[in-house]
């Protein structure tokens, strides 16, 4: 089972909840994403 405490959270609600973290998550996302479905295309 996992727990809240087994997550490293070193971010406060103020900061995740701003433009900048924002910007910075959907972009490590949109990264990912494109990984992923470079992997699946087999480039």
């Amino acid at each position: 089972m996992i727990t809240l405490e087994d997550f490293k959270n070193n971010i406060s609600p103020q900061e995740y909840y701003t433009e900048e973290n924002y910007i910075y998550l959907y972009n490590r996302h949109l990264d990912w994403i494109r990984d992923k479905s470079n992997y699946l295309n087999g480039k």
